[in-house]
Protein backbone atom coordinates (compact mmCIF):
# COMPACT_ATOMS: atom_id res chain seq x y z
CA UNK A 1 0.00 0.00 0.00
CA UNK A 2 1.36 3.49 -0.92
CA UNK A 3 1.20 6.23 1.22
CA UNK A 4 -1.96 7.92 -0.62
CA UNK A 5 -3.47 4.77 0.17
CA UNK A 6 -2.13 4.47 3.33
CA UNK A 7 -3.50 7.97 4.80
CA UNK A 8 -6.94 7.68 3.20
CA UNK A 9 -7.45 4.19 4.68
CA UNK A 10 -6.63 6.05 8.09
CA UNK A 11 -8.96 8.94 7.26
CA UNK A 12 -11.70 6.40 7.74
CA UNK A 13 -13.27 4.03 9.96
CA UNK A 14 -16.65 2.04 10.15
CA UNK A 15 -19.20 2.27 12.40
CA UNK A 16 -22.68 0.32 12.95
CA UNK A 17 -21.44 -1.12 8.80
CA UNK A 18 -20.88 2.67 7.86
CA UNK A 19 -17.82 3.95 6.64
CA UNK A 20 -17.43 7.01 8.35
CA UNK A 21 -14.63 10.02 7.67
CA UNK A 22 -12.79 11.37 10.54
CA UNK A 23 -13.20 15.01 10.61
CA UNK A 24 -12.29 17.67 12.86
CA UNK A 25 -15.96 18.67 12.39
CA UNK A 26 -17.42 15.31 13.44
CA UNK A 27 -14.84 15.41 16.12
CA UNK A 28 -15.93 18.36 17.94
CA UNK A 29 -19.82 17.64 17.10
CA UNK A 30 -19.06 14.19 19.18
CA UNK A 31 -17.18 15.88 21.96
CA UNK A 32 -20.32 18.57 22.17
CA UNK A 33 -22.77 15.76 22.27
CA UNK A 34 -20.25 14.37 24.97
CA UNK A 35 -20.77 17.26 26.92
CA UNK A 36 -24.82 17.73 26.47
CA UNK A 37 -25.36 13.87 27.13
CA UNK A 38 -22.78 14.34 30.35
CA UNK A 39 -25.34 17.55 31.91
CA UNK A 40 -28.33 15.05 31.62
CA UNK A 41 -29.50 13.48 35.12
CA UNK A 42 -29.83 10.12 33.70
CA UNK A 43 -27.12 10.19 30.84
CA UNK A 44 -27.92 7.02 29.06
CA UNK A 45 -31.60 7.78 28.20
CA UNK A 46 -30.78 10.95 26.40
CA UNK A 47 -29.87 10.53 23.03
CA UNK A 48 -28.67 13.75 20.47
CA UNK A 49 -28.44 13.72 17.13
CA UNK A 50 -24.89 14.14 15.07
CA UNK A 51 -24.39 13.77 11.74
CA UNK A 52 -22.74 10.66 10.49
CA UNK A 53 -21.58 9.20 7.11
CA UNK A 54 -24.22 11.69 5.51
CA UNK A 55 -26.81 10.69 7.90
CA UNK A 56 -28.30 12.38 10.85
CA UNK A 57 -28.13 9.79 13.34
CA UNK A 58 -29.38 9.95 17.11
CA UNK A 59 -26.72 8.50 19.68
CA UNK A 60 -26.78 8.10 23.01
CA UNK A 61 -23.63 8.60 25.47
CA UNK A 62 -22.14 5.08 25.35
CA UNK A 63 -22.24 5.79 21.46
CA UNK A 64 -20.50 9.40 21.54
CA UNK A 65 -18.01 7.74 23.86
CA UNK A 66 -17.31 4.88 20.77
CA UNK A 67 -17.26 7.00 18.44
CA UNK A 68 -14.79 9.59 19.78
CA UNK A 69 -12.41 6.50 20.87
CA UNK A 70 -12.37 5.42 17.05
CA UNK A 71 -12.01 9.29 15.78
CA UNK A 72 -8.65 9.50 17.90
CA UNK A 73 -7.82 6.36 16.86
CA UNK A 74 -8.15 7.00 13.11
CA UNK A 75 -6.37 10.86 13.50
CA UNK A 76 -3.83 8.58 15.45
CA UNK A 77 -3.45 6.54 12.62
CA UNK A 78 -3.54 9.26 9.75
CA UNK A 79 -0.68 11.19 11.34
CA UNK A 80 1.21 7.77 11.33
CA UNK A 81 0.55 7.44 7.61
CA UNK A 82 1.50 11.04 6.80
CA UNK A 83 4.45 10.69 8.93
CA UNK A 84 6.00 7.77 6.80
CA UNK A 85 6.98 9.11 4.00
Amino acid sequence: MNRREQIEAARHFTWKGRKVEATAELYCLLLDADRRLRLGVTAESIEVPVPIAGKLEVVTLTEVEDLLDQIREAFTDLAQARGAA
